[in-house]
Formats: C-alpha cells, structure tokens, sequence
C-alpha cells in the first residue's frame, strides 16, 4: 500500500485488489477520513503513486510487480490509459525539474539471455536502470514513448547496481536513486552517461532530501539512517534507530533473499525475479529445468512450502536444494554455507498467498454456492484433479498433458493452482493470458470443457 497527496486530494494503491482508492482529504487534519470518493480497477497489482505536478488530477500508478504503468484521472475518478514498460519492479517514479520527463527507476529481465556466467557477469541477463519518459507522450498515450524513452543504466560489471528502489531528484536535476540490493545509492543526471555511487546502509529503500546539501537514506535491512553528502557523495554518518536485533533463521533467510552481493557482480538478488516472493510475470531462461533455450515462466513462491516437488521439472526435493542450485546456477554467486541454505529455505516456508476477497461471483449461499458445487464437480469430472489435487492443487512427478516447449520437453511438474488468480500468465511458456485462455489451449486429456462449465469451473478457481 502506498500514498500521495495532491492539493485536497489522497490517493491509496491496494496491491493485491488491484485499485486505487481516492479521497477527500479534510481541511481540519483530526477530521480524519471519509467513504473513498473513487474506486479505480486495474489490470495489475498498484505499489508506487505520483501525481504529475500541474497536470491536474493526473495520478501515474506503478505495477507492484511486472511493467505496467497507468495514467488515472483522480478527480473522475478514471484510468485514461494503461502502458507496458517492459522492465518489472517499478519501485522509483519522480519528476524531472521542469515537469518535462518523468523518471522510474526499475529492472529488465532480458529473457533471450541465459544465467551462464558470462551474460550474468557483463549484466546482459539483468538490468538495473533508470528511464526518462516524456510527460506529455505518457499522457498522450503517444506510440513513440518507447523510442523516446532515455535510459540510464546503473551500474557496470566493477559497479554492482541490484535492486533500484526509491528515487529523489535535486534542484540541479541531478537524481539519486537507491540501490537495495547492493547497500549503495546512485547518482546521475539526465543527460549523464554515466554514474556514481556511495555506499550506504543495507537495504536502502527510501531518499529524502534537505535543503542543506544532505540526502537522508532509510536502510531497511540494517534498520538504520544513512546521511550523505550530496557534494562529496559519501556517507557522513549512519545513524541507528534502535539496538541490533537477534535474527531469527527466517529473518537471516530473509536478508539473504534481498541480498544482491550473492549474485555475480551484484545485478541481481532472488527478489528481482521473486518480487516481494511473488513473481515478476517474465520469462527466464535458467537451468531451472536443466537446460537453456526454452524460457519457463517465473513461478510465484507464495505457498510454496507446500508444493513438492520444486522446479519445472520436478528433480528438486526439498527448498534447501532449490535454494542451493538456484544461487550456484542461476544468480551465479557464491557458495552458500549450510546454515544459510536451511535460512533461505526457513524465510521461504514462512511465504504465504495474500488473504483478499475473491473477485469470482461465488457465495457460500444462493446462486454462489450452485457456481462454486458446480465448479469443483467439473473439476473433478473434467480430470484436473489428476495432476492439480487438493489440499496444495499439485501433484508430485512430472506430467505430459500435451504440452511441449522449444526443446521437445513434454513432461513438466504440475504447478499449484492456489493463488492462480494472482498469476498474468499461465502455462509453463507464458502462452496463456488467462483462465479462459489455459481451458481453450490446454490439451489436458483430450476433453474439451463445455461452455456450459466454463463459468463455473473458472469462478470456483478463482477462490483458490
């Protein structure tokens, strides 16, 4: 959930309902809140929020996880339009002095590279940057935004850049961005070519600056205030809000999660593909089935405890060798001890899928619950139960239900359905783009779903 004002307007973005809640903000502040005066769906999960200065009641909504983009008018209380950047984790929108350019700091997830070492060293698998997209093409919705687009890219191989989070732009129209991954915030300007960086706390995640010549920087992970000087671009002090704490195994785990040092050279960390241990809905390209050439789809780590076996070909038994073959093959980094393999894995299995409201019809009374018996009956009755059986809707072994990827692989591991309404993509390529879509192009058992289960079959996954 997120926040921003503009004038007597507030703004609140829902993650997991995909909305955008506006309000009325009182002038008396002990007046507190009222009935939101707009509800504004959207076709992804809203994080980041950012007016856009004097262009009225222009609210710009970032995707929480993929690469979506929307232009809401808060005072109507309606999405104008809706982009596709092409990076994913969107975690830093500002205003460029002069209110021409909007800049949003974020990754790109190149899925015609591979994790060998060579595309992980040189950064050519994942990208850490900071795009400039002209205003008024964002709120034309003008087709040349993408070719117009200034990109500056964060880091080098002798400079690691994982995880850009928060941004913060200086009167001179410098910015600075935070690198959560690497501990170090960034500096560069829009016509730069290049950047500088300072080292900070761990996790920096939000920037603030004063009229002094200081940037304050909120370091998650080591729970700490860095102070920096702008001029000389280094830590002047760091300053702690409270004792150290005793970690738990899962909050070491956790750390290590969001910990880019572990990749090679520092352009990655788990989280950039397992945003907030969701998904960034890309394809990649990994040897998480063995080989390279047939990119799967990044799977969701939500419930994951209970989905044995792991990977898409199933050859994975427990999390602490999923773990240990994804930091070795995939992020290419160093060799994990013992303990914190079993740390990773323990922050892993306390992963659980978001208790919302399902957005299906279905009711536990009346019509509702007709919808959702019928569904789970077709469900039965149409054979997906076979591979996707409850309590977790998976299975374990490797299944050929018709399927093949580019490298005539036929058998894969049964993903689970729970939480399948969170997901953009569906099947092992990405090819589905929803519900309706895997029921039309599954092949499943040579049974073709009748319309007249279609509705119910879809609602009843959808409580999943």
């Amino acid at each position: 959930m997120r926040a921003a004002v503009h004038g007597d307007t507030m703004a609140v973005s829902c993650l997991w309902t995909r909305e955008v809640l506006v309000y009325a903000v009182a002038p008396d502040p002990g007046a507190g809140l009222t009935a939101p005066r707009a509800r504004v769906e959207l076709p992804f999960e809203a994080q980041e929020l950012l007016f856009l200065g004097d262009r009225g009641g222009n609210l710009l909504v970032a995707d929480g996880f993929g690469g979506g983009l929307a232009v809401i008018d808060a005072a109507a209380g309606t999405t104008l339009r809706t982009i596709e950047l092409g990076g994913h984790n969107l975690h830093g929108l500002a205003i460029l002095p002069g209110g021409d350019r909007i800049a949003i700091a974020h990754q790109h997830l190149h899925s015609g590279m591979h994790t060998t070492s060579d595309d992980i060293r040189w950064g050519v698998f994942i990208t850490n940057s900071v795009s400039m997209l002209r205003t008024d093409d964002l709120l034309s919705g003008d087709r040349r935004l993408e070719r117009r687009t200034r990109v500056l890219d964060l880091g080098t191989v002798s400079m690691p850049s994982g995880d850009p989070a928060g941004i913060a732009v200086l009167p001179d129209g410098r910015f600075v961005t935070a690198l959560s991954g690497v501990g170090r915030v960034a500096f560069g300007a829009r016509d730069a070519r290049q950047v500088t960086q300072a080292a900070v706390g761990t996790g920096p995640s939000a920037l603030a600056l004063s009229g002094d010549g200081r940037l304050f920087v909120a370091n998650t992970w080591s729970d700490s205030v860095s102070v920096v000087s702008v001029d000389d671009r280094t830590e002047i002090a760091q300053v702690p809000l409270g004792p150290p704490a005793r970690l738990a195994a899962w909050e070491r785990g956790e750390l290590l999660f969001h910990d880019a040092r572990l990749s090679l050279r520092g352009w990655m960390s788990c989280a950039s593909c397992h945003t907030r241990g969701h998904t960034n809905h890309r394809l990649s390209d990994t040897l998480g089935d063995g080989n390279y050439g047939a990119p799967k789809r990044v799977l969701s780590l939500l419930g994951v405890r209970d989905t044995s076996p792991w990977a898409w070909d199933g050859r994975m038994r427990s999390l602490e060798a999923q773990v240990e073959k994804s930091v070795r093959t995939t992020l290419r980094g160093r060799e994990l001890t013992e303990a914190e393999v079993a740390d990773v894995a323990a922050y892993l299995r306390t992963l659980d899928l978001p208790e919302v409201p399902s957005p299906s019809p279905v009711a536990v009374t009346g019509e509702g619950a007709r919808v959702l018996a019928a569904g789970r009956e077709a469900f039965s009755r149409y054979a997906c139960v076979r591979c996707h059986r409850e309590p977790a809707y998976t299975s374990a072994g490797v299944h050929d239900v018709g399927l093949v990827d580019e490298l005539g692989t036929r058998r894969f591991n049964a993903p689970s359905l729970r939480g399948v309404r969170f997901r953009r993509t569906l099947l092992h390529d990405g090819s589905a783009k929803s519900l309706e879509d895997v029921l039309e192009v599954h092949p499943g058992h040579g049974v073709v779903v009748a319309a007249d289960d279609l509705r119910d079959l879809i609602a009843y996954l959808k409580t999943l």
